[in-house]
């Protein structure tokens, strides 16, 4: 379970099935580069996702069925409100992006990007809302914040695999 080594995992949809590999890595500056290894639990998903931690800065990784998720975030301000504001935004985008794929591959299907991108624009203002006036964790932090980036990969039922990628702020895209 190192990023670094290199993973994967399979997404299909029907009789087609797609191998995706990835790696990646961190580290927390000054003091190492092994991430602190989490399970974390997404809403109304079974299986906990993994998620590695290093200092401020986390990255994780989630594989459904006919989905893959990959996440990079890069925490900022003060140390504590940073690092868990990074690491609290994962469940929720991972979370907010599987609740929606139907309605997401819905507006794919159809050709209807720029109602796509405001769809998504809406669930990262939900997210962002939901993180600074809610989350017992990180609502705490009146200083702090998180860059994000998610590649949201989706075996659809037209038998194409689909890739997304969303981004708040500066964090690094993993290329798969």
């Amino acid at each position: 379970d190192d990023p670094r080594e290199g993973m994967s995992g399979i997404i299909s949809s029907g009789t087609k099935k797609w191998k995706i590999d990835f790696a990646g890595s961190g580290i927390e500056k000054g003091v190492t580069d092994v991430p602190e290894i989490v399970e974390v639990y997404v809403k109304g998903c079974k299986y906990p996702m993994k998620q590695y931690n290093y200092g401020q800065d986390s990255l994780s990784v989630m594989f459904f069925r006919d989905q893959a998720y990959f996440c990079v975030s890069d925490g900022h301000g003060p140390i504590q409100g940073g690092k868990t504001i990074s690491r609290e935004a994962h469940k929720y985008v991972v979370g907010m992006l599987k609740m929606n794929v139907n309605h997401i591959m819905d507006l794919i299907l159809k050709n209807e990007t720029l109602e796509h991108q405001m769809f998504i624009n809406g669930l990262f203002s939900d997210i962002d809302n939901y993180l600074m006036n809610i989350d017992p964790l990180s609502r705490i932090y009146n200083m702090g914040g998180t860059t994000f980036t998610v590649i949201q990969k989706i075996a659809s039922s037209d038998g194409n695999l689909y890739t997304f990628t969303y981004n708040v702020g500066d964090s690094p895209c993993v290329s798969i």
